[in-house]
């Protein structure tokens, strides 16, 4: 099995792709797809699945375990040809796009190193650009694969920790399931339930709350009681799919929801468009993501999702049963299927009396946590008064559970953070929203899927500070609710009394606890940023530049050819703003060169391919942060 470029000559040595394994080694695939191989020369196993949770958007393959090596060979699946090459130091990092004859595409990310045709192709057009970051499109009939060629090797590139992310589009570049395109693994486990949550869709229905599904069987749960609900209540569950003891914790294929035996809820994780995949936030839950980083699958239709594959009747939502008495037992049944068609059950009764009677199981009431103000706020909380909302709050000891009512309106105080300011926004129109000394928000007409509540208040709360790096101009701002969900970005303008040049508006991470630039403009006192996301927000200066550590010659071993050359390995640190990587510029013995940035470790790497450059060499290297703070050294380097 070879690979030949047509039409153009190979590079010296570069004649062909071999192949890695024998077919019948790599043979995986499934009834419907049986000549596909599974695209890794490795006993196959998956970290991730299809359609899990990534911030902003859904994960549009699957990531295959490399059990922490890199330069295991990928393997074409089918035959076919090369139509897209990219090279990054962050997304993707390095990938290839294989264009089957049968009319999808596959995609391989994360690579270390292509096939040696291809990875001098690669160098030419980045020494061309005189840049690392390329992304091209070759000629349909430059390239042509074999099913079965080593296109490349497994690597780290663009992510932690080394593994294929590998997709598989269909002719309108949609993702679609690889588990149903013929690389499913085997399976024999079924999905697992977590805790579940009910959470009221409007304002009468009380506070969100959380119950654990408990284990009947194999395969059947329940909860702990009948349940009390009032208006309309929307639901959300915890589930885990596992394959074997090397999977991580996978998403399912399919969840149906039913009540009274009628399906209200019907979604299958099998498909969706790029533009659709901006939209996770339609299928997770998205306060439990940012607040507590839990993955729950929502399971009520939100105002203005378009996602494929998912089909609702009333919404999805637990509402009055039509017909049913309010005092009459509903039945509901949430069954999840994983590819392999192996399904649990979680089944339970429900009544809707008209209040709201949590049971003493309870496993927690949902606070309004009282650091990041109301998570749960919907459209459907709209109406003609927004001057009151209620809040529930838990004030119970003891094994009972007591909920009591207040007001939660505008101007009302959350203890030890301030003043907290609403305001109910229709969708469609461009409009400005002022909370005054706080933050102002201009909406364009693009910015909302539907209706929203937006609230205001300030934050107190703790932070890394940059090592130093960073000086903290104004009090930060609390933007929310967490269950807000944005089509396009809104603008955010906040006011400084004096703001450095260095300034910008800075989003605080929920997972480490550290500041992050955004873009920005000053306009004399005003700071304004865009962003697609509520959160904690602030104005921050950093006035220092990148430092550059101690650089060290080791060597670079190609996967493919054996070949070992010179690498130069610098560490460049910025610990407030971060290292501008597009600026990034190097020269060795007065040429400038390709070098390839890795964000975790914060190191650039320069590999010497020309063999003429040897003993001691001049290297200059100019590093800016994104706040424009720059740096310029230059050393001198032995090259062996």
């Amino acid at each position: 099995m070879t690979f030949v470029p047509s039409r153009i000559a190979a590079p010296s040595g570069c004649l062909a792709f071999a192949a890695a394994l024998g077919v019948s080694a790599l043979a995986h695939g499934s009834d419907s797809f049986p000549d596909r191989l599974w695209p890794l020369a490795a006993q196959p196993a998956v970290s991730s699945s299809f359609c899990e949770y990534r911030a902003g958007h859904l994960h549009a393959g699957i990531d295959i375990r490399c059990f922490g090596r890199e330069g295991i060979p990928c393997v074409a699946s089918g035959d076919g040809y090369v139509s897209r090459v990219r090279a990054s130091s962050s997304g993707y990092g390095k990938a290839l796009y294989i264009q089957l004859d049968s009319g999808e595409t596959l995609v391989y990310a994360h690579m270390s190193e292509f096939a040696p045709v291809l990875e001098d192709t690669l160098y030419r057009e980045q020494v061309l650009r005189g840049r690392y970051r390329v992304d091209f499109r070759p000629r349909r009939d430059r390239y042509r694969v074999s099913r079965g060629d080593t296109i490349g090797y497994s690597g780290r590139t663009g992510t932690v920790a080394p593994h294929l992310h590998f997709e598989v589009r269909n002719q309108q570049e949609h993702p679609l399931d690889p588990f149903s395109q013929g690389f499913a693994v085997e399976d024999n486990l079924r999905p697992v339930f977590g805790n579940v949550l009910f959470v009221p869709l409007d304002i009468d229905g009380g506070a969100p709350f959380e119950l654990k599904a408990q284990k009947l069987s194999d395969g059947r749960y329940t909860l702990c009681d009948t349940l009390n609900l009032t208006g309309t209540m929307g639901m959300s569950a915890q589930i885990v799919d596992f394959l074997n003891k090397d999977s991580g914790r996978l998403a399912p294929h399919r969840i149906e929801l039913m009540v009274n035996g009628i399906a209200i809820t019907d979604i299958a994780l099998e498909e969706f468009s790029f533009p659709q995949g901006a939209e996770v936030d339609f299928v997770y839950d998205i306060s439990r993501v940012r607040n507590r980083r839990e993955y729950f699958f929502q399971l009520f239709e939100r105002t203005g999702e378009t996602l494929l594959h998912r089909t609702f009747e009333r919404g999805g939502r637990l509402t009055p049963v039509p017909g049913v008495s309010p005092g009459a037992l509903n039945e509901a049944v949430v069954t999840a299927r994983d590819r392999a068609g192996n399904t649990s059950e979680l089944r339970f009764m429900f009544r809707n009396e008209g209040h709201l009677q949590p049971p003493a199981c309870l496993d927690r009431i949902v606070d309004w946590n009282t650091e990041t103000g109301p998570s749960y706020f919907f459209e459907h909380f709209l109406g003609t008064n927004m001057g009151e909302v209620l809040l529930w709050s838990d004030v119970g000891q003891g094994a009972t559970l007591q909920l009591a009512f207040r007001s939660w309106a505008d101007g009302d105080e959350i203890p030890g953070q301030g003043p907290v300011q609403i305001a109910g926004v229709a969708s469609g129109v461009e409009q400005d929203l002022l909370f005054p000394d706080l933050v102002s928000l201009r909406l364009s007409k693009r910015t909302l899927y539907g209706p929203a509540v937006f609230y205001a208040l300030p934050w107190n709360g703790k932070s890394s500070d940059g090592n130093g790096e960073l000086r903290l101009l104004n009090r930060p701002v609390q933007v929310g609710p967490y269950s807000l969900t944005l089509r396009a970005d809104m603008t955010i303008r906040l006011h400084v009394d004096q703001p450095d040049t260095s300034a910008a508006i800075y989003r605080l991470n929920e997972r480490n606890n550290k500041w992050a630039y955004y873009e920005s403009a000053v306009e004399g006192d005003t700071v304004t940023t865009k962003a697609k996301r509520p959160g904690v927000y602030a104005v921050l200066a950093d006035a220092e530049a990148p430092r550059v550590g101690t650089m060290r010659v080791a060597t670079h071993k190609s996967y493919a050819t054996g070949t070992v050359l010179p690498q130069i390995v610098m560490p460049i640190l910025d610990e407030g703003s971060g290292v501008d990587v597009s600026r990034l510029e190097v020269t060795l013995a007065g040429e400038k060169i390709v070098a390839r940035w890795e964000g975790d470790t914060e190191k650039l790497f320069v590999v010497i391919r020309d063999g003429n450059i040897l003993g001691p060499q001049t290297i200059t290297v100019e590093a800016f942060d994104r706040a424009g703070n720059r740096i310029f050294v230059e050393r001198e380097v032995v090259i062996p």
